[in-house]
């Protein structure tokens, strides 16, 4: 955790600080069992990194984030389906 907070300080110079934040709210999504839990975290991580002139965009190309975009949705909607 030492050497992710000094990481992050850096990242954070370098106007870089959320590719940091998205990897460990990504994380987070991982281990998340229900599908509310999964749907809310997938709607928070679209609005705050992927959603065209959010705060914290990260640097993607308008094809990857819909690509991104489609395939967190697909796959929310296949576990819906499944439950």
């Amino acid at each position: 955790d030492e050497y992710r907070a000094i990481f992050k300080k850096y990242c954070e110079t370098e106007r870089s600080l959320e590719n940091v934040t998205l990897w460990e709210e990504i994380e987070e999504f991982k281990k998340l069992t229900t599908c509310y839990e999964l749907v809310n975290k997938a709607n928070s991580i679209h609005q705050k990194y992927l959603r065209e002139s959010s705060v914290s965009q990260v640097n993607l190309t308008k094809t990857q984030i819909k690509l991104v975009t489609k395939e967190l949705y697909h796959n929310l909607f296949v576990l819906e389906t499944i439950n």
